[in-house]
């Protein structure tokens, strides 16, 4: 748990990002699988980033995330790593990769750009997908992001075309409909539940509106 974000269900870790804000503290537990494990821990001096930064340092719109995924930061953190681990430490090259990391994470100006970054979108993505089973909320989306529920709300919609609501939505209907083909033994029922709606009946007008076919006819065409 991290504080500000909803519980995470996430199991598959690999090549994720977390980070939390100064203050902000992590509790929880995991279980690794049998396999080699490693995290890279990176802290950041806010009065150096301040020096660094300058107004690009915008520490009161960033917001704590986790399992995040990001090709860019996650590829500039194993650069650390690979530093980190080296027997002889290039100076000057550690100082430009945590630069670039503290750019990365620190340089996107949401408010002034009206779209969400590259990471709060994927933070989103990866979340929703996660919890197709749950109760997702606003609320939880917007603590992922870090920004009031109604300024996410616009954001998101300026940033994917769609809104929250219909995206969650759209998300649970692909997997339903991945259900229906690959597990034909699953009552549909059980199917609605499985990916977040809390009637079967609602289910099925959903699935019927997006795809022109009830789950049932769907399921017997695909044989």
């Amino acid at each position: 748990m991290i504080d500000g974000l909803p519980r995470l269900h996430q199991t598959d870790l690999r090549d994720t990002l977390t980070f939390a804000p100064r203050g902000c503290t992590i509790h929880g537990w995991s279980k690794p699988t049998a396999r080699k494990n490693s995290f890279t821990a990176l802290y950041f001096d806010p009065l150096q980033l301040r020096d660094d930064l300058g107004d690009r340092y915008a520490t009161h719109d960033l917001g704590p995330f986790a399992y995040a995924r990001d090709p860019a930061l996650a590829a500039t953190m194993r650069k650390l790593r690979d530093v980190a681990i080296t027997s002889i430490v290039d100076g000057l090259y550690a100082e430009i990769l945590c630069l670039s990391a503290a750019l990365e994470i620190f340089g996107v100006s949401v408010q002034g750009e009206g779209k969400l970054s590259r990471r709060q979108l994927q933070a989103v993505y990866d979340f929703v997908e996660a919890n197709l089973a749950e109760r997702i909320s606003l609320d939880d989306l917007a603590k992922l992001a870090g920004l009031s529920r109604s300024h996410f709300s616009r954001t998101f919609t300026a940033t994917t075309g769609v809104g929250p609501h219909q995206f969650v939505r759209q998300r649970q209907l692909a997997r339903a409909r991945s259900l229906l083909a690959e597990q034909r033994d699953l009552p549909i029922d059980t199917i609605a539940k499985a990916v977040g709606f809390g009637s079967a009946n609602v289910f099925r007008r959903a699935f019927q509106q997006a795809y022109g076919a009830s789950p049932q006819v769907y399921r017997r065409d695909k044989l």
